[in-house]
């Protein structure tokens, strides 16, 4: 028994990561990560080791993706919207069952939930890069011209994790 190491790993190009920039803001992860044949979480570590946004909202987040980030369904998140645990906005004023309108939900009020609800969220499931930038702004929205596309340099650990 064991945890299988992938051997299939391939290395980001250039043009990955401009085509990965190019799909940031206007698609999911999901969506992403199916048109770079890729998996979701190499997408999503490797937009946040260039420092790319996940979407060009300035400073909230859908339904979907906050399902995606506190690793809960739908349903679950919308009875917290619905009992205001979860403040959230609709999408200029419309219904958000209409098609195309959604709710907006503000990075603020979702880093207040997690610190106020940390015992709803299943450590398997959730993003934890996501919680981890909403408690503590490190990617708060930047203005364009801020976002750079080189690669933060990988930490190098000195010893062995090994107990003995």
């Amino acid at each position: 028994m064991g945890i299988a190491k992938r051997t299939d790993r391939r290395r980001w190009t250039a043009e990955e990561d401009r085509q990965l920039q190019e799909l940031a803001p206007t698609h999911g992860l999901p969506a992403i990560a199916a048109e770079m044949n890729r998996s979701i979480n190499s997408v999503n570590v490797r937009a946040k080791r260039l420092g790319i946004r996940r979407s060009g909202r300035n400073g909230w987040f859908t339904l979907r993706e906050t399902c995606h980030i506190l690793g809960q369904d739908h349903h679950w998140v919308q009875k917290r919207i619905d009992s205001g645990e979860l403040p959230a906005r609709r999408h200029h004023g419309a219904d958000p069952q209409a098609a195309g309108h959604m709710w907006h939900i503000a990075s603020e009020d979702l880093a207040q939930f997690i610190r106020t609800h940390p015992e709803d969220l299943e450590g398997r499931n959730v993003d934890l890069i996501a919680i981890v930038d909403a408690l503590t702004g490190l990617n708060s929205p930047r203005a364009e011209a801020d976002v750079s596309t080189t690669p933060r340099p990988r930490r190098q650990f000195k010893g062995s994790c090994s107990s003995g």
